[in-house]
């Protein structure tokens, strides 16, 4: 059975080694094996601060690898395998994304100076309008 959604507790319990099983959490009886980028350290820190409360991540039953495309392609190929990465990392076409808890950072943009008109142009889109199409 396909999990529909995790909680944040549920993630917590997943990527800290407390739930082992996908059972636990509505899915089918197969061993959770977390994927674990060492290249993503802010995605890694991030995930730590927001979903799992500082906790350290699980150090039994992971699997590492380097980068998002590695990532995915890990867990795309590893029974009961789960992940944590940017949405870019996703591919529709084979793997499953339950609904989670949003996680995300703000977005800094920075120059040397005062920007071009154009470069400013760029800033008042992302600071405006282009707030629409980022992940809340």
């Amino acid at each position: 059975a396909m999990i529909k959604s995790l909680s944040k507790e549920q993630l917590k319990g997943i990527f800290t080694g407390k739930i082992t099983q996908w059972k636990e959490v509505g899915g089918p009886d197969l061993r959770i094996v977390v994927v674990f980028p060492t290249k993503m350290t802010g995605t890694n820190k991030l995930w730590q601060e927001k979903i799992m409360d500082g906790e350290a991540w699980i150090s039994t039953n992971r699997q590492e690898v380097g980068d998002a495309p590695e990532l995915r392609k890990k867990i795309a190929g590893t029974a009961g395998a789960v992940g944590a990465g940017p949405l870019a990392a996703q591919d529709e076409a084979s793997l499953h994304s339950p609904e989670t808890p949003e996680v995300g950072r703000p977005v800094t943009a920075l120059t040397k100076g005062a920007p071009s008109a154009n470069v400013q142009k760029l800033f008042d889109f992302i600071a405006g309008e282009g707030q629409k199409h980022t992940v809340r």
